[in-house]
């Protein structure tokens, strides 16, 4: 018709009602030509006037329809793409601040549950020996962590131990004792040895001479080494004497076992004493516990064959 305007299509973000032009609200996006908004769905956000929505960014979200703006991914959670329509919580072992694309692993000596901020620290008598963490382990029996945070645990000192999550050691209490062969574990002194004091890192053991019964373990005084007696012997440490008198030769006392000086002689086992050769000493010039030159068979006795009872004794 002549003097007639044709009609343009509504600009975009806008929408047209009886041919006016109206503004599309915040949360919504009208296209080129709209008779209505349109609501920007979850995981996008517009402003006032937007043709179109736009995806939250990472480390963002938008939880529901229409949203004018993105919220940010509170600390424990994160979003690692865009157009997010929620956070996720961090995992066990890691934490994270807001707003982050991921999370981040918890160091050596912390740990973190699901959805952390922040890491904590190990307490003390525990440790976390490797990053990204969900809980400290309890120091082992004979070790201890004195502090809080720590990625190991320490031995205890020989002669001391502690228990399972300890933070400190005790000294091992008389009769046992610990080192690094009991792994810092306080152990009963096996028989045959004894331990009088706190504190020990080894135990005693009985002298030459001397024994334990094999059943007593964990002995916390000399007293409990026994002598052998004269006529029998015993090495250091031992639970029994010889069951051996003592050889010809040589003479026993007390449990220790000596030779016969040169010129005397033992004329049979378990001697608690020598006796000196009556006249011209030993076939062989060392001392009288040789057999005869000659002779296929041991044999311990004089030159003579005449002993006299006057020679070394207990």
């Amino acid at each position: 018709m002549a003097g007639s305007v044709a009609c343009e299509p509504c600009a975009g973000g806008h929408y047209c009602v009886n041919g006016v032009e109206v503004l599309c609200e915040a949360g919504t996006y009208g296209p080129l030509g709209s008779i209505s908004c349109s609501v920007c769905p979850p995981g996008t956000f517009s402003s006032s006037g937007d043709f179109v929505c736009s995806p939250c960014e990472t480390g963002s979200f938008a939880p529901s329809n229409a949203s004018a703006e993105c919220q940010r991914c509170s600390p424990g959670t994160y979003a690692d793409r865009t157009g997010s329509e929620s956070c996720t919580s961090c995992p066990a072992g890691k934490y994270s601040g807001s707003s982050v694309t991921s999370c981040t692993s918890c160091p050596k000596g912390m740990y973190s549950l699901k959805g952390s901020a922040q890491c904590t620290s190990c307490p003390r008598g525990t440790y976390a020996g490797s990053t990204g963490s969900t809980s400290c382990v309890n120091c082992a029996a004979g070790t201890y962590a004195s502090s809080t945070g720590r990625s190991f645990c320490t031995n205890c000192s020989p002669g001391r131990s502690s228990q399972s999550g300890a933070s400190g050691c005790t000294s091992c209490p008389r009769g046992k004792y610990s080192n690094w062969n009991t792994r810092y574990i306080c152990t009963n002194c096996p028989p045959g040895r004894y331990a009088s004091s706190t504190g020990r890192s080894d135990c005693t053991p009985c002298p030459a001479g001397r024994y334990m019964y094999s059943w007593l373990a964990g002995s916390t005084t000399s007293s409990d080494c026994r002598s052998c007696g004269n006529g029998r012997y015993s090495n250091t440490g031992s639970t029994s004497c010889s069951t051996s008198l003592c050889s010809r030769g040589y003479y026993c006392c007390s449990g220790t076992k000596r030779k016969c000086p040169y010129g005397q002689v033992t004329t049979s086992s378990g001697s608690s004493y020598c006796r000196k050769c009556q006249k011209h000493g030993c076939w062989v010039i060392f001392n009288c516990s040789w057999k005869d030159q000659g002779s296929s068979s041991n044999r311990w006795h004089c030159s003579d064959g005449s002993p006299r009872d006057t020679g070394e004794r207990c």
